[in-house]
């Protein structure tokens, strides 16, 4: 005699999803984020190397001003230091004339969500629709650019601001000479059919001579702004950037960065970002290896808070374990 094997009905996808997402908001609740953890390790990753704080730059032009703020990559190092998010990016839409990609961000920890919809043209000037594999790379970018937008309103601005300063800092006070740097920052859109003319014209400077920290800064932008998808002719062109193209800007006074009159008005972050490009410029290789050490006996910034101090130990051990498990 035979069983008869009972059929079991599905679980709706819905049901999973939301059990899905009860489980990592208990998950969050168990284990907060540090949030002077996060913003130390993002101030490590951003200020690194010369390379990792440009790709924090983003620029474009805006009527006869250009917008610089933070880039796509620059909300990916924020999200994966600050934790406890859940993150969804999707193309959602194509139509004749334009790509809708749309992403959704969920704090778990804080249980707040948002999303953010960004559209890009999939048709050239003459009006003719794009390749398939042009499509998909304007969908790419897209998504990008609305992952960007997501992060950086989930995450409250005076949490991320001064990371994306420090990063700034290191973009104008780089080891290779700023004249070289401006040659090679002017050389790359000139090798991409821009004239010298037109790449100072958009600056609104005469020459190379004349540009200063700021538009080494803008050029940087414009750089990662192509990389990230960007029209050449959005930035040197007639065509228009997007609303939601546009980065949220962060007004920097250049020539008050290097020197801070009142101590008590530092922010926790700059102060951390200090220590670290002191370690970082003072001390070498072997030395870095025993930051705790150092720091304890040395005494580098005696300002920082005790607690402060050991999460920033920590997370500079932490990045150079990976640095020498990746050489």
């Amino acid at each position: 005699m035979t069983k008869e094997i009972e059929k079991q009905k599905p679980i709706p996808t819905e049901l999973v999803s939301v059990n899905e997402i009860d489980i990592q908001i208990k998950t969050a609740k168990g284990y907060p984020r540090d949030i002077k953890q996060s913003l130390a390790k993002a101030m490590v990753l951003v200020t690194m190397t010369q390379e990792s704080a440009d790709e924090c730059i983003y620029s474009l032009p805006r009527g006869n001003k250009n917008i610089t703020g933070a880039s796509a990559r620059f909300a990916e190092t924020m999200a994966s230091t600050w934790g406890n998010l859940r993150i969804r990016t999707r193309v959602v839409e194509t139509t004749d004339k334009n790509v809708v990609c749309v992403a959704e961000i969920h704090d778990l920890e804080n249980n707040s969500a948002l999303s953010t919809e960004v559209r890009r043209r999939i048709i050239d000037k003459q009006g003719r629709r794009y390749n398939d594999d042009m499509i998909i790379m304007a969908a790419n970018a897209g998504m990008s650019i609305a992952h960007r937008n997501a992060v950086l309103k989930v995450i409250p601005k005076p949490f991320w601001v001064s990371v994306y300063n420090a990063a700034e800092r290191v973009v104008h006070g780089g080891k290779i000479p700023i004249g070289e740097r401006k040659q090679k920052a002017v050389a790359y859109f000139v090798a991409r059919g821009i004239t010298e003319e037109k790449i100072f014209a958009t600056l609104n400077v005469a020459n190379v001579s004349k540009m200063s920290a700021e538009h080494l800064t803008i050029l940087t932008g414009f750089r990662n702004a192509i990389n990230e998808g960007a029209a050449l002719e959005t930035i040197f062109g007639t065509q228009a950037a997007t609303e939601d193209e546009l980065p949220e800007p962060v007004e920097v006074e250049f020539e008050k960065e290097a020197v801070v009159e009142n101590k008590a008005e530092e922010t926790e972050s700059e102060i951390l970002w200090g220590v670290w490009t002191k370690m970082r410029q003072k001390l070498s290789a072997e030395q870095l290896t025993n930051v705790r050490t150092v720091c304890e006996v040395k005494q580098i910034h005696a300002s920082l808070p005790a607690a402060t101090l050991t999460s920033m130990i920590e997370v500079a051990e932490m990045s150079l374990k990976e640095e020498k498990d990746e050489n």
